[in-house]
Parts: structure tokens; sequence; C-alpha cells
């Protein structure tokens, strides 16, 4: 098992290939989920004409989830890798609250997101509003801060945190018993059919975290991309958007598996890379 500052570590790089990755598709995602149909003002590769427009739409947003998702994720795979060895330690001691290897798995991500908070919440906002309105990350930081101040950065904490909590459970849970079932450890990363079932666990992974917290996210990213306030809180979001029905709670939800598959896919590859360098540097 890997120790926490290897997973810290393994973790930023993983989160910054994921992010260089998936951009592309997150803005189609965001723009679906604010209310907007896949049409030339939606499709990045649609919208802009010659390669250089189109590698400027993008990448649209992207300097603030490079630079905060891969805090992010180191915060969250050491916070994730902290709280197994804990957990773990319980079950070794013999300990009442013991529990099998899936549940520690999953309490380990649920409990590793809340270390993630304080950095999700703003990245993510600025991340809407940037893919939504602005040409940059750093525009739609000091439009929030302008308006909002500090306070602003953090609207949506509450459902970020939420939502976070039970979707790390499943994506660690996920891969972690993905992993034991195809017998990942005895091959590693020694030969192709190794590498290809990391592939394919993490893009598994990836789905099943996603569609479990889809909803949620879709109320997320509605309440965090309200720049006229029309929504008082998070819960008026939620009301709000159920109402709209299905449509809308399930809008985007095919882009998200593709982009899942792929980033996760990727990040979790990376991640299985750093530690083994890591882990060889280290003995």
């Amino acid at each position: 098992m890997p120790t926490p500052l290897v997973d810290f570590l393994a973790g930023y790089a993983s989160g910054a290939v994921g992010i260089l990755i998936g951009n592309p598709l997150d803005i189609v995602k965001v723009r679906i989920q604010n209310g907007g149909r896949i049409s030339e003002e939606t499709v990045p590769l649609r919208q802009e004409r010659g390669f250089t427009n189109w590698t400027k739409s993008a990448l649209r947003g992207v300097a603030a989830p490079v630079l905060g998702y891969g805090a992010l994720n180191a915060l969250l795979f050491g916070s994730y890798s902290w709280w197994l060895l804990k957990l773990t330690e319980l079950k070794d001691n013999g300990s009442v609250l013991a529990m099998n290897e899936g549940w520690r798995l999953f309490w380990a991500g649920t409990l590793g997101s809340y270390a993630t908070v304080p950095v999700s919440v703003p990245t993510e906002l600025i991340k809407c509003r940037a893919q939504l309105v602005h040409e940059s990350s750093l525009q739609a930081f000091k439009d929030v801060m302008r308006n909002d101040g500090i306070k602003g950065l953090f609207k949506g904490t509450v459902i970020t945190a939420i939502r976070d909590s039970f979707g790390y459970g499943i994506y660690f849970g996920s891969y972690g018993m993905g992993k034991k079932l195809l017998d990942v450890n005895e091959t590693g990363l020694s030969d192709i059919r190794g590498v290809c079932k990391i592939l394919f666990v993490g893009g598994m992974a990836g789905c099943l975290s996603w569609a479990s917290i889809f909803p949620l996210d879709v109320i997320k990213t509605r309440y965090q991309a309200d720049v006229s306030n029309v929504y008082s809180s998070s819960l008026d979001c939620a009301r709000r958007t159920f109402a709209l029905g299905t449509g809308v709670l399930f809008g985007g939800l095919g882009v998200t598996m593709i982009r899942a598959f792929g980033v996760n896919a990727v990040q979790f590859l990376a991640y299985e890379v750093m530690v083994d360098i890591l882990s060889t540097e280290k003995a």
C-alpha cells in the first residue's frame, strides 16, 4: 500500500493530466447542464474555425482546474490513503468498527473527500464561470472577487461536499474492488495486459462515480453558474431543477460518461505509473 505522501504526489500529477485530457468535453457538459444545447455555441470544435482558435476554445477555463485540480487530486489521494491506513488498522486491531475491504475503500474515499472541499469549490466555480461566460480563468476570478468577494468563491460549498462524499466513495471503492476482481496487482504495469486492465478499471470507476452523483452535479453547476442570484440557495436551485424534470437532471449524461471513462482511465494509469516510480525511488 502506497504511503500518503506517495499518493499525494502521484495524485497531483494524475489530476493535472486528467484535466488536460478532459477539458474540451467538460466545456460541453457544463454548458448543457446550464441549459445549453449541443450546437455551434456549445461544441468548441464547431464554434472555432482553424486549429489555433479551436485549441483556445477547447482549453478555455483550463488554467484554474490544472492548478486547482492537481492540488485537489493530491489532497484527495493523500487523504484517502491516510484514512485507508487508519481503517485498515481498525481491522488489524480487531476493533468493533472494523469493516470488509469494499466498505473500507468506500469510507476512505468518502472521508478523504472532505479534505478537498476548500480547493474544489472555488476551482469548480471559476471553471464553470470561465467556460460559460469568460475567456480566461483569471477574468472569471476577478469578476467573482469584484462582485461577491471571498464569500463568492465558496458558493455551492454544501452541495459540492455532499456530491463529493458519495461520489468519491464510489470512485475509490469501485476502482479498488475492480483491481482485485481482475487481479491487477498480479500483473501491474509489467505488460500490456496489466496496463489495459488499469485503463478499463479506472474508466469504469469514473463512469460509476459520475453516474451515481450526476443529478447533484447538475444542481451544483447551475447554482455556481448563477451570476444573477436567481437561486436563493442550493436547496432552492435543487427544488427548481427537479421541477424541470429528468431531461434537465440528466442533461449531458452521455457526454459525461464518455469523458469520465477516458479521463479516469488515463488518470488512474498516470497515478499507478507515478506510484511505481516514487515507490521505486524511495526503496
